[in-house]
């Protein structure tokens, strides 16, 4: 940063600012700037004393918007801890402030300006990243405007909220506008609230819309969230134990009447698949599972005849389910992508598909049973390198409007009697398929195609598009 900034007595933006040890480039020089919009202030561990860090004057700052306060690296914020609340109260925003986050923070507890929801009644936003020593939050449920909160790489914190705060039994109160909620890397979160007291509720958020939850290990319950649209749960293999699910997680996914979309990644607890977790998921339109490496797709039981099982289902998901042998049977999936999962063998059961991606870097052969999906309109075979030739199957879906092959350089030919499918495309694309490009020209089926274009970009990788015209 170049010194004396303080000087520029104009300056209104100043979107970063770095503080030094040296006079000239302390916190102190922001002190007469009437600064607006976004400010972050970095390396906060090089604040001399506290005086100065009441010298930057934030409160007055009334035109900020967006405030990031960061220590450091965890290393120089564990050697410079001891004196980081009492700074972190030296650094009160203004009371219109919108935005904060807050990293590397070294102490135990927060500053009691972040407990008074009046002081900070404007606020919409609230980030904690890496303040690995804070074993419990300031009260920001009470908070009457918070719609995101953001809490990562907070090695200690074990709960969050501590209900001993509220009066009245009333739930009604905790994060009254919660919309979203993004939960990292939290090793010790093992519930919501304290248990240690007589007054225990259940937790509602009642306007929450999103919430991700990636690697909190030992969470063992959850709150009711009725009006949830997205979901994604990563590395937290607590939602999916099966006999051993708690009353609190069968509650929490029976209350999931809203959700809508929902990613489910690395869950080495996901065996077979978990249809009574997805009992009531009534309204799921997106299901994604990633690198879940237990996952076989096999129904623990029988459906019921008349059971729905995701009734409004239209995209569903696979990529790297090593385990995965058979795709469940949704009658409304129209979307499909299977992405290196290598056990697949058949896809024949989703009868109304309408989109079908397929990529697998060790197939041989493609997944039987193409041909039974009448409905299907664009179909995608990427990066299977092994494969040699396309099914003849292929003939029997009259309905195909998009044909993409990419990245299957063994393949040499169509298969036989395509005539028909082949008329009725749209869109016929080849991608680094060079012998499969070539019979395209030359082959059977020359007389009714003819390439329209070549496109080759900076890897050497071509893209060839086909005009397909009624056979002469």
């Amino acid at each position: 940063m170049p010194p004396h900034l303080g000087k520029v007595v104009h300056l209104q933006t100043l979107s970063a600012y770095i503080v030094g040890k040296h006079t000239g480039n302390g916190i102190d020089e922001i002190r007469d700037l009437n600064l607006g919009d976004l400010l972050e202030l970095y390396n906060l561990y090089n604040v001399r004393d506290v005086a100065e860090a009441k010298d930057a004057n934030l409160r007055s700052k009334t035109n900020l918007e967006i405030l990031a306060l960061s220590w450091g690296s965890s290393q120089l914020v564990m050697s410079n801890k001891s004196n980081d609340l009492e700074l972190l109260e030296a650094l009160e925003p203004p009371c219109g402030l919108k935005v904060l986050k807050v990293k590397q923070y070294g102490d135990l507890i927060f500053a009691t300006w972040l407990t008074n929801p009046m002081g900070l009644q404007n606020l919409v936003e609230l980030h904690l990243i890496g303040c690995s020593q804070c074993k419990t939050l300031p009260a920001v449920w009470m908070l009457s405007s918070l719609q995101v909160l953001c809490l990562k790489h907070m090695m200690s914190l074990t709960c969050i909220c501590s209900i001993l705060h509220v009066d009245n039994e009333d739930n009604s109160k905790l994060f009254p506008s919660l919309k979203k909620l993004i939960l990292v890397d939290l090793n010790r979160l093992e519930r919501w609230q304290e248990e240690e007291t007589s007054l225990q509720m259940t937790l509602e958020f009642p306007l929450l819309r999103e919430i991700e939850i990636t690697k909190c290990p030992i969470l063992k319950t959850m709150p009711h969230v009725p009006n949830l649209r997205i979901m994604r749960l990563d590395s937290t293999d607590m939602f999916f134990m099966s006999k051993e699910l708690t009353h609190s997680l069968l509650d929490f996914w029976g209350s999931l009447v809203s959700l809508e979309n929902l990613d489910i990644c690395n869950c080495k607890n996901l065996f077979d698949w978990p249809l009574e977790e997805f009992r009531n998921l009534i309204k799921l339109k997106r299901l994604s599972f990633r690198m879940c490496p237990n996952l076989n797709g096999l129904f623990s039981r029988q459906l019921i005849q008349g059971e729905a099982h995701l009734p409004r289902l239209l995209t569903l998901e696979f990529y790297r389910c090593v385990s995965l042998k058979e795709v469940p049977k949704c009658s409304s999936v129209l979307n499909l992508e299977v992405d290196e999962c290598s056990e697949v063998k058949s896809i024949s059961d989703i009868i109304n598909l309408e989109m079908l991606q397929l990529s697998c870097t060790s197939w041989n052969f493609l997944p039987t049973g193409l041909g039974d999906l009448k409905k299907l309109e664009s179909l995608q075979v990427s990066e299977c390198y092994n494969l040699t030739c396309l099914p003849d199957e292929l003939a029997g879906i009259t309905s195909l409007q998009t044909l993409i092959i990419n990245k299957c350089p063994r393949v040499k030919s169509l298969p036989n009697g395509l005539n028909q499918v082949l008329f009725g495309l749209e869109k016929f694309q080849i991608i680094d398929c060079p012998d499969l490009e070539k019979s395209c020209i030359e082959g059977p089926y020359s007389s009714m195609i003819s390439r329209i274009d070549t496109k080759r970009n900076d890897s050497s990788s071509s893209s060839t598009n086909f005009e397909v015209f009624e056979e002469r």
